[in-house]
């Protein structure tokens, strides 16, 4: 029983060298372009049903967006969104909203995914962007050609199938295209 103990214990992080160098990957480094799907998880037993409370996570811009898209809906805020989707799952919202890439994500791990879904729906227009040092034009510059390179060559197509598509646990649909700045 006592080889079960691992609390206290350090264990090796596989992707620790990715992390500090920062050639890891997160969602918030894509930008996906104006066309980003945002969507939420709805479970209703009635076709058509009002949605009277939608779970979200406190201070995110979902929390803004759905109070202005669905007036008549109590929104309750919560310090996370799996916090969101427990309460899902609990019956005490009705509905979980904020990006497609996230609630793919949560979705994903649940054991019970097959009672949600992620409906087409979309209260807001929030494409994702990259945060870079402020004055570093050169940079901006750069990342900028080599994204676009990659959605002309198919590469970016490619890389969200790989990541986000159908023989994925995520199952996402590419519904845009990367774009400049307009």
């Amino acid at each position: 029983m006592n080889e079960l103990k691992v609390v206290g214990q350090s264990s090796e992080r596989v992707d620790s060298l990715e992390k500090v160098t920062g050639a890891a990957h997160y969602v918030d480094d894509l930008n996906f372009g104006p066309e980003l799907l945002y969507a939420c998880l709805v479970e209703s037993p009635y076709a058509h049903a009002e949605i009277k409370k939608i779970g979200t996570a406190k201070g995110s811009t979902s929390e803004q967006n759905v109070a202005k898209s669905i007036p008549t809906a109590t929104v309750l805020s919560f310090d996370d969104y799996p916090q969101a989707f427990l309460a899902l799952q609990q019956g005490k919202v009705f509905a979980v909203t904020t990006d497609e890439a996230i609630l793919a994500g949560i979705l994903a791990k649940s054991p019970n995914k097959d009672q949600f879904e992620i409906p087409h729906v979309q209260i807001s227009d929030e494409p994702y962007g990259l945060g870079m040092r402020k004055g570093d034009d050169n940079l901006v510059a750069f990342v900028n050609k080599a994204i676009l390179e990659m959605e002309q060559s198919g590469e970016a197509k490619a890389i969200f199938a790989k990541w986000f598509g159908p023989t994925t646990p995520y199952s996402l649909e590419r519904t845009f295209a990367i774009t400049p700045e307009k």
